[in-house]
């Protein structure tokens, strides 16, 4: 299927699983990508994000005057960010993971600098090149209760008295 991702032809609670690779990144409007994937999730339907991290270095290199064409281009929004938005629309975030802590280079893929993967990982998680979230969308079913009322009163004890007066007999004379 091919369509905008902020215009799914697809009908309201209709896909159990969404995968958006770097969707967000590119997206003009990415909190309307995400009422969108709201919109079609089912409930308890989960969410795939990846995007990248603009705290990392590939985040640093969009800054570089020769890097303008993608993926240095995006919008590059940040994990935590993006939990927010998630929250708003009611979704509960499952795992977010940061990966990629080489540097954006060709010679960042060498075997030489696996050391940086372990490295990052442990210590400065929050730079990872790219991010992964996963996210439930939770819905709350609500079912209005009917109150219960009683016919007796909770001050009185036991029922109202009946009046005791007769009106037949005081009728016909």
């Amino acid at each position: 299927m091919r369509a905008k991702p902020a215009e799914l032809p697809l009908a309201p609670a209709s896909i159990d699983v969404l995968l958006l690779p770097h969707t967000l990144d590119f997206a003009l409007q990415p909190q309307r990508v995400l009422r969108e994937a709201e919109r079609v999730l089912i409930p308890e339907g989960r969410i795939l994000i990846i995007g990248f991290n603009p705290l990392s270095t590939w985040g640093l290199m969009r800054r570089a005057p020769h890097h303008r064409q993608a993926p240095w281009r995006g919008n590059q929004l940040t994990s935590s960010r993006l939990i927010d938005w998630l929250d708003l629309l009611g979704f509960q975030l499952e795992m977010r993971e940061r990966l990629l802590f080489r540097p954006p280079l060709r010679s960042a893929f060498s075997s030489r600098l696996d050391w940086i993967e372990d490295t990052g990982a442990r210590w400065w998680p929050l730079f990872g090149g790219i991010y992964v979230i996963r996210a439930v969308k939770r819905v709350t079913l609500s079912t209005p209760l009917r109150p219960r009322w009683r016919q007796r009163s909770a001050f009185l004890p036991g029922s109202a008295v009946k009046p005791t007066a007769r009106q037949g007999n005081h009728a016909r004379q």
